[in-house]
């Protein structure tokens, strides 16, 4: 396992309508358990790579240092604890996640299945053909349209027709556009290794397995999630379509359990606050302003 550390003080982009209040109230509920997916969150250090899904940006601090997986390399693994079980999992994993996770690893053990499931989202370990055949596994799963153990319908919508996009993109969308992707790859692309591929309901349920499998067995890493680097060098044949466009810059920052509570220095006192501080201007231009309206007097 290796980690990466982004230091406090680093200011972080993310491209959303919502309010900064409105994100961190929708956090703050059911507080009973910090892995739940409310408490995720998706951000970037590079403000153009949050522009390409809108251009309503926020602006975070980190407040505390964050410890994160390196997410990109040959020695990027992560070791799931033979104690995470489906007897040691929150309720939200139940139900709609885990029936996701049989897709991917059927009926063995959710040991199994998150494994299985980091594999495919990091190439860890796994070819870009490996990545191809089992999404290709996926789809045919799907595409047999029997519940059977799987349960595929939730919410009046069969697994087909699940929105698994921030943009809005059903299950068979995102998989189809993938596979055409990867049948097109010459023999030589086929071969490569830790390719990421982002599905981002698979993406949910795989930071929500870190989070859980972290404390297990009494090792805590103080880990808060995932760190992909904004780095001309690296880019991955699985490309997105965002908003009409192709990505290929796939850095990220992945947190869980971001409105987790620390008490912070501030002008000689010791005050509450939360891992991320999340703002509507660019601190720096909020200095800048402050200066200039000084100056005025």
């Amino acid at each position: 396992m290796k980690t990466v550390s982004i230091k406090k003080g680093k200011i972080l982009f993310k491209s959303v309508s919502y309010s900064c209040e409105s994100i961190f109230d929708y956090m703050e509920k059911d507080p009973s358990s910090k892995c739940k997916t409310n408490k995720m969150i998706w951000l970037s250090e590079n403000e153009e790579r949050a522009r390409s899904y809108g251009d309503d940006i926020k602006y975070f601090t980190v407040v505390k240092e964050l410890t994160l997986l390196d997410f990109i390399g040959d020695d990027c693994n992560y070791d799931f604890s033979s104690s995470l079980t489906y007897e040691t999992i929150d309720s939200e994993l139940r139900g709609k996640m885990s029936s996701i996770l049989k897709l991917i690893g059927g009926n063995s053990k959710l040991l199994y299945q998150s494994q299985l499931l980091y594999s495919l989202l990091t190439g860890n370990n796994f070819s870009v053909g490996m990545q191809l055949e089992t999404l290709k596994s996926i789809l045919d799963t799907i595409n047999e349209n029997q519940k059977g153990d799987y349960e595929f319908v939730f919410d009046d919508e069969t697994v087909r027709q699940m929105k698994v996009t921030p943009d809005g993109k059903s299950f068979k969308m995102v998989l189809d556009e993938y596979i055409k992707l990867g049948e097109e790859l010459d023999s030589d692309k086929k071969k490569l290794k830790n390719q990421r591929l982002s599905i981002y309901v698979f993406d949910q349920i795989l930071l929500k397995l870190i989070c859980l499998n972290e404390g297990l067995d009494g090792v805590d890493n103080d880990i808060h999630g995932w760190y992909i680097p904004h780095d001309s060098k690296y880019s991955t044949v699985w490309t997105e379509i965002v908003n009409g466009e192709t990505v290929s810059d796939m850095s990220e920052i992945a947190l869980f359990n971001a409105s987790e509570k620390i008490l912070v220095e501030e002008d000689s006192n010791r005050k509450e606050s939360t891992i991320i501080k999340c703002d509507t201007e660019y601190r720096a231009s909020l200095k800048k302003k402050r200066e200039r309206n000084q100056k005025k007097f």
